[in-house]
């Protein structure tokens, strides 16, 4: 797989869990230090295939640019949740 050196914004990455449906309690996510979404939306999905699948928004994280930091620190974010999915849907955005 190839990936652009500058990625245009937004993103998504989709996760189907193989053996069914999963409990998701929290949701963690480690970001790099200096190319950072600002904002990420999270989604949980129901159905056997992702692309027709529903999609219900569990909600977003907000990322500091980390410009404070000199882009010395990695970024990482938890989202609480208590829900049942067969897939996973993460949006990325950069303003």
């Amino acid at each position: 797989m190839r990936r652009c050196r500058f990625g245009e914004y937004p993103q998504e990455i989709g996760i189907a869990f193989v053996d069914g449906a999963v409990n998701v309690s929290q949701i963690q996510l480690l970001s790099h230090q200096s190319k950072i979404a600002t904002r990420i939306e999270l989604f949980v999905g129901t159905g056997n295939d992702y692309y027709e699948a529903q999609f219900t928004r569990l909600g977003y994280l907000s990322l500091d640019s980390n410009e404070r930091s000199q882009y010395k620190v990695c970024h990482g974010a938890t989202l609480a949740a208590c829900t049942a999915a067969r897939m996973l849907g993460v949006g990325a955005a950069r303003s």
